[in-house]
């Protein structure tokens, strides 16, 4: 229903009437309404955050009273977990093609990767704006630590009601090794499907879905290593500059989420 009614209609036929007409039918109390979307996509570039002042637009018109929960991650690991993301999703490009593109605006080059997009500060405040006092901001690192009691705070500090019995910590989607990683990059070249920003050498029909399957299998079986850390897969000059890009958003954080909390793991400052 989310993606149906929030997210698909056209900026010029969405009805914010109509969809509260249609949640307010649906559901009889306070529900948890959650996709990645809201904020734009990983490997597309946020779309120049378009695309995310749209749909907190959207959420705003339908649900003007609503708490926001966002939850942020290390810039270090977000962009480290993007970046292998593309590569299991079909990409090609080396570190420094998928972060630093061409200057040149093309259609191409405006859905391809955007430091600018995980200042958090700035999506926090603009949410702020919309949403008055009804901003709440959580790490996600702490649900990686202590996954029960994370979701235990948040459903107490929300007030939500969450049926901790139903819920599996387990990862669904972990990182690839750094050799399958590499391995599955040149794979990709005999595909033309999954990302955008790619290119291949010829395209082997259904060849896409099987290395999938087989790279998730390798990856499972832990034969080809562990995943791959962050600093690996950026590589340390990257690391290092991704960090200090992002010292000054983080420090404006601190109205959020204590300076303390941000530096037990690891956020510049």
């Amino acid at each position: 229903m989310v993606s149906e009614k929030l997210l698909k209609p056209g900026s010029f036929t969405f009805d914010p009437e109509e969809c509260r007409a249609v949640f307010s039918s649906s559901f009889k109390r306070p529900v948890l309404i959650s996709d990645k979307r809201f904020l734009g996509s990983f490997n597309l570039g946020w779309n120049n955050g378009a695309y995310a002042k749209e749909l907190t637009g959207r959420l705003k018109s339908v649900f003007p009273k609503a708490t926001i929960i966002l939850i942020i991650r290390n810039q270090t690991e977000m962009i480290a977990s993007a970046y292998a993301q593309y590569i299991k999703d079909g990409g090609t490009l080396s570190i420094n093609k998928y972060l630093y593109s061409p200057e040149n605006f093309t259609f191409q080059n405006i859905l391809k990767f955007s430091f600018e997009q995980l200042e958090y500060h700035s999506i926090v405040n603009y949410l702020q704006t919309l949403f008055p006092g009804k901003v709440r901001v959580y790490m996600f690192e702490e649900l990686q630590n202590d996954p029960h009691g994370f979701i235990k705070r948040l459903a107490s500090e929300c007030g939500l009601t969450i049926g901790h019995e139903g819920i599996s910590y387990k990862p669904r989607n972990p990182r690839y090794s750094r050799l399958i990683l590499a391995l599955a990059r040149c794979m990709n070249i005999f595909t033309r499907n999954g990302s955008l920003n790619k290119y291949y050498l010829i395209h082997i029909p259904g060849f896409h879905s099987a290395s999938k399957r087989f790279w998730k299998a390798c990856s499972r079986s832990g034969i080809f290593g562990k995943p791959a850390e962050s600093r690996k897969i950026l590589g340390a000059k990257n690391y290092d500059r991704i960090r200090s890009y992002y010292i000054e958003s983080n420090r404006q954080l601190t109205d959020f989420i204590p300076a303390e909390s941000l530096k037990k793991y690891n956020y510049p400052l």
